[in-house]
């Protein structure tokens, strides 16, 4: 890994998490945000060509990294090695994106399909994300160990993901506001056949919640075992609601 592959990683996400708060983001508009060119960027972006110091330097500055990224948008315009510094922030950025994007758990769930296909342009249309997001992630998937591409498909290389309860952090804070975007989607778009959602109002017995937590969890350990059994054939989220995962954008 290099700064260059670090940097473009960089700017890759930060316009994909601009465009998917507003899908009719455009390139041109994130070009005229970091003040470049867009045909500078584009190339750049789909690593046809590296960008000026004068442009690694507006871009850095614009997205207002932190003091560490930053230094290696400084030693990629100024053409230095930082090998070290570069594979820690890659180990972790990787990390809080496993979590914090809902898609790569969904893609991992897809394995478990048998006509799932080794395919970004299949995984984007599945799941309802762009080429290019489903691209990075089956990428980080198979850099972090936890996907394996074989010919025509690919399989899983871990048992199912889950993160540790009640972590105070952004990334597991990031997933959820996620998940809540897709129900809401999943409301408008899915035939009733096709979700639950189920809510109730009461007064709660504050020195019972610990234990109701614990019912929750193993309740729907319960139900995921039982949803699990058979054939999969779409990959679902479970959170009391139940509703088939997809970003579809045209809703």
């Amino acid at each position: 890994m290099n700064e260059a592959h670090y940097c473009l990683g960089v700017i890759q996400r930060e316009y994909l998490k601009r465009k998917s708060k507003n899908p009719a983001y455009s390139l041109r508009a994130f070009s005229n945000f970091l003040g470049i060119g867009i045909a500078s960027l584009s190339s750049f972006l789909a690593g046809k060509r590296t960008l000026s110091k004068k442009n690694m330097m507006k871009i850095a500055d614009k997205l207002s990294l932190p003091p560490l990224e930053q230094q290696l948008f400084v030693n990629e315009a100024n053409k230095k090695s930082s090998a070290i510094d570069i594979e820690r922030l890659q180990l972790q950025q990787d990390a809080f994106h496993l979590i914090s994007d809902w898609y790569h758990y969904a893609i991992l769930e897809l394995c478990a399909i048998k006509s799932h296909k080794n395919s970004p342009s299949w995984v984007a249309a599945k799941l309802g994300i762009s080429e290019l997001e489903a691209t990075l992630a089956i990428d980080r998937l198979v850099k972090m160990g936890l996907l394996k591409k074989r010919g025509a498909s690919f399989y899983r290389e871990t048992p199912p993901l889950t993160t540790k309860t009640d972590i105070p952090d952004r990334a597991i804070r990031s997933r959820h506001l996620q998940i809540l975007d897709l129900a809401k989607l999943s409301l408008e778009r899915d035939p009733i056949d096709k979700r639950h959602f189920w809510e109730t109002t009461f007064a709660l017995s504050p020195e019972k919640y610990e234990q109701a937590k614990k019912m929750i969890i193993a309740s729907s350990r319960k139900i995921v075992k039982l949803l699990e059994s058979g054939e999969p054939k779409e990959v679902y989220s479970l959170s009391i609601n139940l509703f088939p995962l997809k970003n579809d954008r045209s809703v």
